[in-house]
């Protein structure tokens, strides 16, 4: 999932598959922007199959020459571990299942004192674009009663929204750009960004709309 320094700026279809993981696990990915490995994936639904590297080639070669990719998975799977532990998972469960984003970032703070997975999620929260952590917090939890199509309409409208902003532009200049930099995100404040303002990214886009 690419950072980009912003917070979660969705891949194709995000919203619509992280609000299906158990456990809050979708919006612990859509507010950090942490990445996971392939036994994350496997474990929280994102994928399905997981293959060795180096049998890449020959999963395609035979795909190829089947046809059959159930047959051609069941044949190359390999199990996987998932990378996270359970007092974690349950950690995220707690802290992600809040109703409302101030209350993800005020259960993290709570914790924070003594728990140091909450000390961390939350300094990491905290160098994420303000408006894009409201953005994606809306998204996600829109995700959970919208078709893929619908998520992907949503996914267009916040895209161009934030194309013709300021964030998504300042987290490419200071992780790529000025590598190692500090964003100076607008608003810099959490508590600085209304609903209107959220709104706005969610808005349809009259003829630019897109079609499906």
């Amino acid at each position: 999932m690419p950072e980009v320094g912003i917070g979660f700026f969705p891949d194709v279809g995000a919203s619509h598959l992280l609000p299906d993981l158990g456990g809050s696990f979708g919006m612990y990915l859509a507010l950090t922007g942490n990445r996971i490995r392939y036994g994350d994936a496997l474990w929280s639904g994102l994928a399905t199959h997981t293959i060795k590297a180096e049998d890449q080639a020959g999963f395609l070669d035979r795909l190829a020459a089947s046809g059959d990719p159930e047959s051609v998975l069941r044949g190359f799977f390999i199990p996987a571990r998932r990378e996270t532990d359970r007092p974690t998972l349950e950690a995220i469960a707690r802290h992600f299942a809040q109703p409302s984003l101030g209350d993800v970032i005020g259960s993290l703070e709570r914790a924070a004192l003594t728990d140091a997975f909450a000390a961390k999620t939350l300094a990491t929260i905290r160098t994420r674009s303000p408006t894009s952590l409201h953005v994606a917090w809306r998204e996600i939890s829109a995700g959970l009663t919208l078709s893929m199509d619908e998520c992907m309409r949503m996914e267009f409208r916040i895209l161009n929204r934030m194309l013709a902003g300021h964030d998504f532009y300042e987290g490419i200049r200071a992780a790529i750009i000025d590598k190692g930099s500090t964003p100076l995100w607008r608003p810099a404040d959490i508590d600085k960004i209304s609903a209107a303002d959220v709104d706005a990214y969610f808005a349809p886009l009259g003829e630019r709309e897109l079609e499906l």
